[in-house]
């Protein structure tokens, strides 16, 4: 991290692979066995943040889009 001048800490991971694995949909037993956690919802409460693509598909979604697709 010194040698590419970057500011992050190897922890600081944890919170892109939660997040990118529940979005491909990983068990969520599996990712909690990778990051070591005991409670799934401590993971998710903590590390996992909804990305932009899952705001985007829950708006269309209540605002009726989804609906009008034929999906």
């Amino acid at each position: 991290m010194k040698r590419l001048d970057m500011q992050h800490r190897p922890h600081e991971t944890c919170y892109t692979f939660s997040t990118l694995a529940k979005a491909y949909n990983m068990k969520d037993n599996i990712r909690r066995l990778i990051m070591e956690h005991a409670i799934v919802d401590f993971t998710d409460r903590v590390y996992t943040h909804p990305t932009e693509h899952v705001y985007y598909n829950a708006l269309e979604f209540l605002t009726g889009s989804y609906w009008k697709k034929g999906v």
